[in-house]
């Protein structure tokens, strides 16, 4: 293989849009073969479609700006030695940045159905084929961004972890001193970057975060594809005007657009909507919607079970103000905490004591 020739090494996804590849080639094409190699590792399993959106994509591409980027599946543990060492073959070449994009928890990465990347399991070994500078950016979940001490510690290089909303920054709480780890954020545009040090001296990540106007242009461009999450996420920078021109108008249509598409996260932003506008009918209705969805789907990310969840706490609120919940709530609100176990959502609705 031509050491030129990367675009080769870009195993396409299918939750990837064309425009993301077509992209992605042109900058691979556009570089010169002593740029800054990154390897993109994206796991197999994305039940919630997280990688999918816009703000991931955005991460990539912006990546892209300053690296030349191959891109592969991984589906087990073993894979991920194997695609590094595949990869530096095939290049000639070390790898500078490794992206490793997967869900997880404290204690793994979540690569496939029944296929984990441990703690128990972690080894330098399966980084060595980086180079001694390189750095790692882990995509995750908010628990998932929790392995990236242990993988800092291990690997005993700088471990970025970005925390991606496309409303606004959001202040992750937890603390790494019992790892021994210095932790710094840095706030750029709508994105926070926690970085995960393994040594002393504190050093900047070679990535800059995805500007603001390209993460709306993406967002823009899925929304009219028809993806209802970034449909969603574009209803929610308008309605608080974040980033963007504050509009009512355009913040409810494409919230409804997303609501169209089966977005629980919309349901709830648009009750929530229609709740602050002094509308408590229409937006008793889109979270009776959301609670019921909760309720009855078997199959959903965490985003959705959390949105049921702000719905159900948004209803109880309605319903004190009313100081009276109908039966068929209650009974709702008391299957939701029975079938997920968590109090959480009782005790912030407190509809109990109204019946």
């Amino acid at each position: 293989m031509s050491i030129n020739n990367l675009n080769s090494l870009l195993e396409r996804s299918p939750i990837m849009p064309e425009y993301f590849w077509k992209e992605l080639e042109e900058s691979n094409q556009a570089k010169a073969i002593h740029v800054p190699l990154a390897l993109v590792l994206q796991a197999e399993k994305d039940e919630p479609g997280s990688f999918a959106i816009a703000e991931s994509r955005a991460q990539i591409l912006t990546i892209a700006k300053t690296h030349r980027v191959a891109f592969k599946m991984i589906g087990k543990q073993a894979e991920l030695r194997e695609k590094i060492q595949e990869t530096k073959q095939q290049l000639g070449r070390s790898i500078d940045l490794l992206v490793i994009c997967a869900h997880g928890s404290p204690d793994a990465i979540h690569l496939s159905k029944g296929g984990d990347y441990t703690t128990k399991n972690l080894c330098k070994e399966d980084f060595e084929d980086l180079s001694t500078t390189g750095k790692i950016i882990l995509i995750s979940c908010s628990t998932g961004q929790l392995f990236a001490p242990q993988l800092a510690s291990i690997t005993e290089l700088d471990v970025v972890a970005p925390i991606v909303r496309s409303y606004g920054a959001t202040i992750l709480l937890y603390s790494c001193e019992e790892h021994g780890f210095e932790v710094s954020s840095v706030y750029k545009g709508d994105q926070q970057m926690r970085i995960f040090h393994p040594r002393q001296e504190l050093t900047m990540p070679c990535i800059e975060n995805p500007p603001n106007t390209s993460t709306l242009e993406y967002l823009m461009k899925d929304a009219m594809l028809g993806n209802a999450r970034s449909q969603c996420s574009l209803g929610i920078r308008y309605m608080g005007g974040l980033y963007v021109e504050q509009s009512s108008a355009s913040a409810l249509y494409w919230l409804n657009k997303a609501v169209d598409g089966g977005s629980i996260e919309a349901r709830t932003a648009l009750g929530q909507w229609y709740y602050n506008n002094g509308d408590c009918e229409t937006a008793e209705r889109h979270l009776l919607v959301a609670a019921k969805v909760l309720l009855e789907n078997d199959a959903l990310g965490v985003i959705d079970i959390r949105s049921g969840g702000a719905a159900c706490e948004l209803l109880g609120r309605i319903y004190k103000d009313r100081h009276h919940c109908p039966e068929e709530s209650l009974q709702i609100f008391n299957k939701i905490v029975e079938k997920y176990g968590s109090p959480e959502v009782t005790a912030k609705a407190k509809v109990a004591p109204l019946v």
